[in-house]
């Protein structure tokens, strides 16, 4: 990473401050109140595809959207018990099989 330059250290090093506080607040949140949900869909780690994508070119834009929405769409799958059990907690139903069609933009 330190051969891509200072901007690209600084911005891995951002990152990883950001994923850390966020976590500390939710860590923090969960135990001050213990009857809310918490649903937090956030890219992984081993999903650096995310970040290569230059916003500026339309292109790519649109690239980083279906990237996102099908990693969003995968995770909703896996944890289909989790969120339906917390979406039925608040009155919300949906359907999880439609998922697999990724929109066209």
């Amino acid at each position: 990473m330190r051969d891509k330059g200072r901007l690209t250290v600084y911005d891995q090093t951002m990152r990883m401050s950001i994923k850390t506080r966020l976590h500390q607040g939710l860590r923090r949140w969960r135990a001050k109140e213990s009857g809310v949900n918490i649903l937090l869909l956030e890219t992984s780690e081993h999903e650096t595809e995310m970040f290569l994508y230059n916003p500026m070119k339309f292109s790519a834009r649109r690239q980083g959207l279906r990237y996102g929405y099908e990693s969003a769409a995968a995770q909703l799958r896996a944890q289909r018990d989790s969120f339906a059990t917390a979406f039925a907690r608040h009155g919300i139903a949906g359907d999880v099989a439609r998922l697999g069609t990724v929109p066209q933009w």
